[in-house]
């Protein structure tokens, strides 16, 4: 018996879906510079006819991505709001809101990775490079970290530095959570704001 419209439509739903989670997770784990259309296809087990039914090119897919798993991903720091509040209570925002995503999916933790590198990739369409400074951690931890060191709450030295040290940490940390199922196991966002600080959370 031939499928009904909406069961095709649920048929190619799916096979939509498993190229994108697979990409999702290969972006997240090789980077999106180290992947190519046929390295997708080969996870996925799809012909590369059906990569292109869906998508036009690796540029296209990334876009799509972005649109749908990443930009509007509640996973994300919130820096724009980070920035907004300033100082140490940016810095709080920030490692508050660390301390509340270990119950997001694995999905949502490629996600995250995928945005913490941005930064760092080549040849990312032009349309998100437009947005990176939305997901810019390591630039907002810097502009806080100073902030805060002229309220005389954060550790001394060079804020880019230890906005470096900061982010690499938290992207270490992201990776290792990536695979795990159920609950994640990461840094405490109180632990990372206490190392930032000169003194106990309860006298600042």
């Amino acid at each position: 018996m031939p499928r009904t419209p909406e069961q095709n439509r649920i048929v190619k739903d799916k096979r939509k879906a498993k190229i994108t989670d697979k990409a999702l997770k290969l972006f997240a784990e090789v980077g999106y510079n180290n992947i190519s259309v046929d390295q997708i296809t080969k996870a996925v087990r799809c012909s590369h006819g059906l990569f292109y039914h869906y998508f036009d090119s690796m540029e296209d897919l990334f876009v799509y991505l972005w649109k749908e798993f990443i930009s509007n991903n509640n996973i994300m720091f919130p820096i724009n709001e980070a920035l907004k509040t300033g100082g140490t209570k940016g810095l709080k925002t920030l490692t508050d809101h660390y301390s509340s995503i270990t119950n997001k999916s694995s999905l949502d933790f490629y996600a995250l990775k995928i945005a913490l590198c941005l930064n760092e990739l080549d040849n990312i369409p032009d349309e998100i490079k437009k947005k990176m400074k939305d997901v810019d951690l390591k630039r907002t931890l810097a502009k806080l970290i100073d902030q805060s060191q002229n309220e005389g709450n954060a550790i001394a030295g060079d804020a880019n530095q230890i906005a470096k040290a900061i982010f690499e940490l938290i992207k270490i940390d992201v990776a290792k959570n990536m695979n795990t199922k159920g609950k994640k196991s990461i840094i405490s966002g109180d632990i990372i704001l206490e190392m930032l600080m000169k003194k106990p959370l309860s006298e600042i």
